[in-house]
Order: C-alpha cells, then structure tokens, then sequence
C-alpha cells in the first residue's frame, strides 16, 4: 500500500467519522423521504398516461363518413413538411371530395388550416389531447 492509498482511507474514515454510520436518524429520515416522495412520483408519472402522443388528422365532412380514417386520410392530408408524422396534421386539400380516388391526394390542389380534428383511437379512447382540442389549435397556429 503507497502513500496516496493510504491517504484516501484516511480521508474516507474522516469523512465517516464525521457524518456518522447508517444508524436509526439515517433510517427516520430515509422512511419519511419516502413516504413524502411516494406520491409525487406517481403524480409525476400520470401524464405519460394522461397525454400520450396521439395522431391526429382533420375532421371529415359529414357528406363522407362512409370513408375509412385511411381513405380520408389518404385523399385529404398533405405529406408534412416538419414533426413526427408522416402527414400534415394542421392541413388539408381544398377539394369537393366528391369525385376521384379515395386513396390518393388530389393533385396540384391548394391547401387550408383545419377547423377541426378527429383522433387515432386505437391505443387510448380519451386523452387531454383529444378532450382538450386547444392544444392541437395552439400547435397548428404556431407551426410547431
């Protein structure tokens, strides 16, 4: 054993000495820690459940709801230029959507902001995102 060993066993037993072993305090204050933290955690961890991300698309006209949420999809989003998704969820084709394919988008056609949206539903029935449609507003408004 060198000098340098020896003088960090010698500093580890100073520091040891002078806050004490793993006693009865350390014990009190580790439970109540615990007891007070418990909960938050929990709390903390809701809103992995509460506010998944969840896809979104704009909501039909009510002339095409025999459509399938892909057919719609498919001849009314634009590919998105930024995020997550593969299409625009804040936009749609200016279109009558009474003629055509409802499998692809119209071509050459203008876009415009959506009013309002309709959700994927396959993992969770209800989140904050969809009861709370400002927040999607807010997103599209920003450009984010």
């Amino acid at each position: 054993m060198g000098k340098a060993d020896r003088r960090t066993e010698v500093n580890l037993d100073e520091v040891q000495s002078s806050i004490g072993n793993f006693g009865r305090w350390q014990m009190w204050v580790c439970f109540w820690l615990f007891i007070l933290k418990f909960p938050v955690a929990w709390h903390s961890l809701g809103i992995v459940f509460l506010a998944p991300p969840v896809e979104s698309w704009c909501r039909r006209p009510a002339t095409l709801q025999n459509l399938t949420d892909e057919q719609w999809r498919n001849m009314s989003q634009p590919p998105a230029t930024s995020g997550p998704q593969g299409r625009d969820s804040c936009r749609m084709y200016v279109d009558n959507y009474t003629a055509g394919s409802y499998n692809e988008p119209p071509a050459g056609r203008s876009t415009v902001a959506c009013d309002e949206w309709d959700y994927d539903r396959s993992v969770f029935q209800e989140t904050i995102v969809t009861q709370v449609r400002v927040c999607l507003r807010l997103v599209c408004s920003l450009g984010l």
